[in-house]
């Protein structure tokens, strides 16, 4: 792959995390397995025939494409996440989309350099993440890593909370 990726319709450069071509306003899908941007039709695309569709995290940003017989829709990198935030702290959720993506850019890095990734729900003590939030329920997020899993507390991107953190460490 280039170093910068190009929509296939009209070549002009894409951002990694693009939905869709900011010139030609084309509906993109990136393909890990090719580290490559295709053209969608009805959130789908036929690769060396085999059909594709959009990741069903889409709405949360998620450009990936996931073949058509994937179980539950979601493409390889949020297979990884094992735990999100309730559906009632939009605060959290505000942040999931940009840390997914952030994961995605991880995953593709990852592969880049020849790492294999077998995802937690593959292999005991595969690779997962737990993207949780402190503010759901108010209890403590201890964030770390144990047994492939790695647990992060969404709140802490918040700046306020990132700078006390930082303030009382």
């Amino acid at each position: 792959m280039s170093s910068q990726p190009r929509c296939p319709h009209c070549r002009h450069f894409v951002y990694l995390d693009a939905l869709t071509c900011p010139e030609c306003e084309a509906e993109l899908g990136y393909q890990l397995l090719t580290q490559q941007f295709y053209g969608l039709r009805d959130g789908r695309v036929v690769i060396d025939g085999e059909t594709w569709y959009t990741c069903s995290n889409r709405g949360w940003q998620c450009n990936w494409l996931v073949r058509e017989d994937a179980p539950t829709g979601r493409c390889f990198s949020c297979r990884l996440t094992r735990t999100q935030p309730d559906a009632d702290d939009t605060v959290a959720l505000e942040k999931l989309a940009k840390t997914e993506e952030a994961k995605r850019r991880l995953v593709l890095q990852l592969g880049q350099l020849g790492l294999p990734i077998v995802g937690w729900d593959v292999k005991p003590g595969g690779l997962g993440f737990d993207l949780l939030s402190s503010l759901s329920d108010g209890k403590r997020v201890i964030i770390g890593h144990a047994n492939g899993i790695i647990t992060l507390d969404l709140a802490e991107s918040l700046d306020d909370r990132r700078e006390a953190l930082r303030v009382r460490l």
